[in-house]
């Protein structure tokens, strides 16, 4: 039996988005990259190379350090623990971090039981903090000589955000998780500094969406995994499959991006978070429906491919999307778009591939009462959604109104969808999950 040893940020997606900044959240993508990667845990675990390896069966994920012990002494994974989160807390100092030390054959198999020890470090707190808060987090008190180009005076990490965010902008300390897209998209031309220089990608230039995917029922696929490790394939696949789960998160996101990219431009994207079976990222308004669409698509096919011949079923990918201004705060999009990625791998209850989303320009910024669908609603109905989009403005604004007022078959509505040429052809639309107003607004975002 083996002993594995996770230390890392807690609820990493929080932590990244507390400031208000697109530049706060880029730095902290940046200091994460930099605290974890493999040479900065080599250094500090110098010296105990003979007792603890880095995990290499664990892939690479953002804020996680994963660590094999050699030996099964508790002494010395106190030793271990200790020097690594003290070298986290002194890189990020806001975020709260955990310790877990998992035993089992290999990884996942380790990974399927609670773990043996596990501790949490939650950060220092100011309630009250004294003089003015940090203008980015708006949680630390403000330092004397740190402030941002809008002169808002700035905590220790926010500034140290800032600082990693500006190297960023000029391709000195970029976050691995653009590092690695644009090394697999093959390109050098970076990804938009900025959320307005995204959303200017889009139609009216106002607007982008935030995605957040994540893996349905993974554990469960693990744990089938481990049921048929009598056969030769499903045993060959436990032993490397928190790495195929990686990879084929990578590979789907990166076919996603080649799908809305027009090659001429910078890579229509701006990467938060990649890693495991989570992605975090915000397109153009008007891509994201085709962004998801070919995300899950793909995600489903590669990790089909690779769960082949095992006798279990393969896990599928569930998203949400806020379509907000590009102004809005990173931090109050990401709580909606969470709540809506719950509410969709709920209902299906992590069975299939689904899509919660929400405008909350024209809907708020509190969760509404909208059913999510199956991906596979989402592509049946494309074509339908496709002609909806392609009506004139004019036309869809009166049909939207009409609804507000009247149900669909009434006389009213009725009338207007015969003189669109749309008579018959939105039925799939009277009833949930997605209805003809829902429609109309998806289309909004249509490209």
């Amino acid at each position: 039996m083996s002993v594995y040893l996770d230390i890392g940020v807690v609820h990493i997606q929080s932590w990244l988005t507390r400031t208000t900044k697109l530049r706060g959240r880029r730095g902290g993508s940046t200091m994460i990259s930099e605290a974890t990667v493999p040479e900065a845990i080599d250094k500090v675990l110098e010296g105990m190379r003979d007792k603890v390896v880095r995990n290499d069966e664990a892939g690479d994920i953002d804020g996680v350090v994963a660590l094999k012990l050699l030996v099964d002494d508790q002494d010395i994974e106190r030793r271990v623990r200790q020097r690594v989160i003290s070298h986290l807390r002194g890189k990020l100092p806001t975020a709260t971090l955990r310790a877990g030390t998992f035993v089992g054959g290999n990884y996942a198999e380790a990974k399927l039981s609670p773990a043996k020890r596990e501790d949490t470090w939650s950060p220092a707190v100011s309630d009250w903090p004294p003089g003015r808060p940090c203008g980015w987090c708006y949680s630390w008190p403000a330092t004397p000589n740190n402030a941002d180009e809008e002169n808002n005076r700035l905590c220790g990490e926010c500034a140290q955000r800032k600082a990693a965010a500006i190297d960023a902008e000029q391709g000195e300390r970029m976050p691995r998780q653009e590092k690695e897209l644009l090394s697999r998209l093959g390109t050098t031309t970076r990804v938009p500094n900025m959320m307005k220089d995204l959303a200017k990608l889009s139609s009216g230039g106002t607007h982008v969406a935030l995605i957040y995917a994540d893996g349905n029922a993974i554990g469960k696929f693990i744990g089938d995994l481990h049921t048929m490790r009598h056969e030769k394939r499903a045993r060959e696949l436990l032993q490397k499959v928190t790495k195929v789960i990686d990879e084929s998160t990578w590979e789907a996101l990166v076919a996603a991006v080649r799908e809305i990219w027009d090659s001429d431009t910078a890579p229509p994207v701006i990467p938060h978070l990649v890693g495991g079976d989570d992605v975090l990222i915000s397109v153009p308004a008007d891509r994201a429906w085709d962004f998801v669409r070919k995300l899950q698509s793909e995600f489903s096919r590669v990790i089909g491919n690779a769960t082949g011949g095992t006798g279990v079923t393969p896990p599928s990918l569930s998203a949400g999307i806020v379509f907000h201004r590009h102004i809005k705060p990173l931090h109050v999009m990401h709580d909606l778009v969470s709540t809506l990625l719950r509410s969709a791998k709920a209902l299906y209850l992590g069975a299939e591939a689904a899509i919660a989303w929400q405008d909350a320009t024209r809907d708020g910024e509190e969760p509404i009462d909208r059913t999510p669908f199956r991906h596979a609603k989402l592509e049946a109905e494309t074509p339908k959604l496709a002609a909806l989009a392609a009506l004139p403005n004019a036309a869809r604004q009166r049909l939207a109104e009409l609804l507000r007022s009247h149900d669909l078959g009434t006389k009213p509505v009725e009338e207007h969808l015969r003189r669109l040429g749309l008579a018959g052809k939105v039925a799939s639309f009277r009833e949930d999950p997605i209805l003809l107003a829902d429609a109309l607004g998806m289309v909004h975002w249509w490209r």
